[in-house]
């Protein structure tokens, strides 16, 4: 099978939660089967391939630079999350319909919602969307602990913006991946339409971690 995977960030050196999911998820995959990885560059790292373990596994690895920084009045009053408007690269765009045309993989795998915007012209594909930590649950849980109205107010804003932006990006996939029952369950009653949410926690590599 062939697998491309996306990314918004370079999940090595593996240094969070977040890139250690996402490595471990596309150094598994490549094992299995041809994989191409794809993401931006946030690390100034020129060469993926150098610091990833088992490069040599992937049928092709590459990083696109970010865009231009996104002016912070644009980020409040745009309906769509700030997510959405940092990851939006006309470069990006291009290698994943390029990569797409001449590796033709049988499942594009995104590893976080706003790089959705470059799913829609792939419909024809398998899509699936890992989705690390579930935005309108975790806004909604730092709204409930903030002590400001204005904090609150901020977050149940940011919330709502990701309950829309769910809406509309279910329909593209045919799974999501989550790494909680309650990120599952937030997903599941927030009225979008996936087609499947599963519960896949997250994995410990004991060669690496005994």
């Amino acid at each position: 099978m062939r697998i491309l995977i996306i990314h918004q960030y370079v999940p090595f050196p593996s240094n969070n939660g977040g890139k250690l999911r996402a490595a471990h998820m596309a150094r598994y995959l490549a094992r299995h089967h041809e994989v191409a990885l794809t993401c931006f560059d946030d690390e100034d790292v020129d060469d993926l391939s150098a610091v990833v373990p088992d490069a040599d596994q992937f049928y092709d690895i590459k990083v696109i630079p970010r865009g231009r920084p996104v002016s912070r009045l644009r980020r409040r009053f745009s309906r769509l999350p700030s997510e959405v408007l940092d990851l939006d690269s006309a470069a990006m765009r291009d290698h994943l319909n390029s990569t797409v045309k001449k590796f033709s993989p049988d499942v594009v795998v995104a590893g976080e919602p706003a790089l959705s915007q470059y799913l829609t012209a792939h419909r024809d594909r398998v899509l699936v969307l890992d989705y690390l930590m579930v935005l309108t649950l975790a806004a909604e849980r730092l709204r409930a602990i903030s002590s400001r109205r204005i904090d609150r107010w901020s977050w149940e804003l940011r919330r709502r913006k990701f309950a829309g932006y769910h809406r509309k990006i279910a329909p593209l996939y045919d799974l999501c991946l989550v790494n909680s029952q309650e990120d599952q369950a937030d997903l599941l009653e927030g009225g979008a339409s996936w087609s499947r949410v599963e519960f896949l926690p997250n994995g410990l590599e004991l060669e690496e971690y005994p």
